[in-house]
């Protein structure tokens, strides 16, 4: 469905939508999880999103202007962005949000550095805290990325948990982030995905994912601490990481 998620049917990479001015490339990273043209054809059809003679009409639009199919269905019109969206939060679990019209908080701003927003292509939503722990929500067209999750992670000393946004308003709202213009200090509501939920947690009653979740976000916990304790620093762990044999 969007750039970092869909792959074409002949195995290249596309997208669902351009990013906007300064992010004609997106961001250069592999994701996680991808998914085919066809897949995503038949996983809209099967939704009743859009009919057999929609998902032709794209592909003929393709055929002649290029693009992938997600994006010459939004671009006639077919389907929305935000459409796209909670169809994609369904099939990946994960909660998605609506960023048009909805200012920024400023002070998240300095919590995740600018050029790791614009490497990733995201932008910072909600901070919570549990005890010693800071989780940090992004809103992002990869959210399946995890090496761009551990890199925002391990820069920022908090765990940053991804909710899933449409490509052109994460470009607007960093575009505002850069302008300076974050407004009262309210974010849109991050709304769970459709189908099996992945829900935000709030408060004391929070759990932690399983397994190797949970691990991770023990490990990440130590980190930030020792980092903010002045016990090590990151460039250290850095290089301790290095030295590690591979395995």
């Amino acid at each position: 469905m969007f750039k970092e998620l869909e792959r074409s049917a002949d195995g290249s990479r596309g997208g669902l939508v351009k990013h906007g001015p300064g992010h004609a490339d997106g961001p250069q990273h592999r994701p996680g999880n991808e998914m085919r043209d066809d897949e995503i054809a038949q996983g809209l059809m099967a939704d009743g999103l859009v009919d057999r003679l929609q998902i032709q009409a794209a592909h003929a639009e393709r055929a002649n202007f290029g693009g992938t199919l997600a994006e010459n269905l939004q671009k006639l019109g077919f389907v929305s962005e935000i459409d796209l969206v909670r169809w994609m939060s369904g099939r990946l679990k994960v909660p998605w949000v609506n960023l048009e019209g909805k200012p920024l908080d400023p002070a998240l701003a300095d919590v995740l550095p600018t050029v790791l927003a614009e490497k990733y292509h995201c932008v910072p939503l909600r901070q919570d805290r549990l005890g010693t722990v800071t989780t940090l929500y992004v809103g992002m067209s990869d959210p399946s990325d995890v090496a761009a999750l551990d890199d925002m992670s391990f820069s920022t000393g908090v765990i940053v948990r991804p909710v899933l946004a449409g490509p052109n308003q994460v470009s607007a709202a960093l575009e505002a982030l850069r302008r300076g213009e974050h407004g009262p200090l309210v974010v849109g509501e991050v709304k769970p995905a459709i189908g099996s939920a992945v829900e935000l947690p709030k408060g004391k009653g929070a759990k932690a994912p399983p397994n190797g979740g949970s691990r991770r976000m023990l490990v990440r916990g130590v980190v930030a601490t020792l980092v903010e304790r002045g016990i090590v620093t990151r460039e250290e762990l850095i290089d301790a990481v290095k030295a590690l044999p591979k395995r």
